[in-house]
């Protein structure tokens, strides 16, 4: 399901509105963050092992803060829905299981 579909879906009031775009900013992709994973992973046949370790960390270290912030903004956005609005979140933003 795409943006527009859930914003649809949840039928947001004009008070939500502020709260679901800063968590769709927030879930957005970051093209200099994609640009930055592809670099990392060109540089690794370059690296010594120590060396890819240490990127690898770092890429994981920064994956997480990009998380920490999504869900920052996803908590934010989550208490502005009624009950039945986070029910059709929830079963809206559920992943099929793999």
């Amino acid at each position: 399901m795409g943006w527009d579909q859930l914003h649809d879906v949840l039928r947001l009031r004009p008070d939500q509105d502020q709260a679901w775009r800063t968590f769709q900013r927030a879930s957005a992709g970051d093209p200099q963050d994609d640009t930055r994973r592809r670099d990392a992973f060109n540089r690794m046949g370059d690296l010594k092992a120590p060396q890819r370790m240490d990127l690898s960390i770092q890429m994981m270290r920064s994956d997480l803060e990009l998380m920490e912030r999504r869900t920052d903004a996803l908590k934010a956005f989550y208490a502005t829905l009624s009950p039945d609005q986070q029910a059709i979140f929830d079963r809206e933003t559920m992943r099929p299981p793999r």
